[in-house]
């Protein structure tokens, strides 16, 4: 009899126990940030609002596209003799990985930045092999486009060193920044690319 309650006693702490911790899962939910308070950039710091519904509405995008059009030229004019230690990326439009390439261009899977309302930040960018056409983006070199490689540190994540290169070091999964001019969404001509290199 002693060891049936005991039994008993243990099968309802374990199920007290496990209520509990559902429970405290359940509520995990309600600290989740709401979809109108999400806001998604790319590296270039190009900002759209998430509408509740996880669309845009076509005024915010065209609006932004707008805003973004406008300062295409002048952020590639800007990053064009910008040498400075540890700048590499300021003023880029698009930031991404080589999925495609050729000596016309490449295609990139563009990455992605988003802010939340508390201002934390998610990001990424796909995983090798589960890119999608419909993100990536087509980039067309202009006749005077300039390319450079910057080498950083992994331990220190600093700048070590930069050089000009030529279209040539453009490889399947390597890391760029683009400076230049959109066409539309998913076609820009590149004034400037930028590779970057880890060592």
């Amino acid at each position: 009899m002693r060891k049936k309650m005991l039994k008993a006693a243990g099968v309802l702490c374990l199920s007290v126990v496990l209520c509990m911790g559902m429970a405290g899962c359940a509520g995990k939910e309600n600290e989740q940030p709401e979809p109108s308070d999400v806001h998604m950039t790319n590296e270039s710091g190009y900002n759209e609002e998430i509408a509740a519904d996880g669309k845009n509405s076509s005024n915010e995008a065209e609006g932004g596209q707008e805003d973004m059009n406008n300062t295409d030229a002048k952020n590639s004019g800007e990053i064009a003799d910008n040498h400075e230690e540890g700048v590499f990326y300021d003023g880029a439009n698009l930031s991404g990985r080589v999925v495609d390439f050729s000596d016309a261009g490449c295609t990139i899977t563009p990455r992605t930045l988003i802010i939340n309302e508390d201002g934390s930040m998610e990001g990424g960018i796909a995983a090798p092999g589960y890119e999608s056409e419909e993100t990536n983006i087509h980039i067309t070199y202009a006749d005077d486009v300039i390319f450079q490689v910057i080498y950083f540190s992994m331990g220190s994540q600093t700048e070590i060193s930069r050089e000009d290169t030529d279209k040539n070091s453009i490889k399947k999964e390597t890391d760029v920044n683009i400076f230049g001019t959109s066409q539309d969404d998913k076609q820009w001509i590149a004034d400037k690319v930028v590779i970057i290199r880890w060592q």
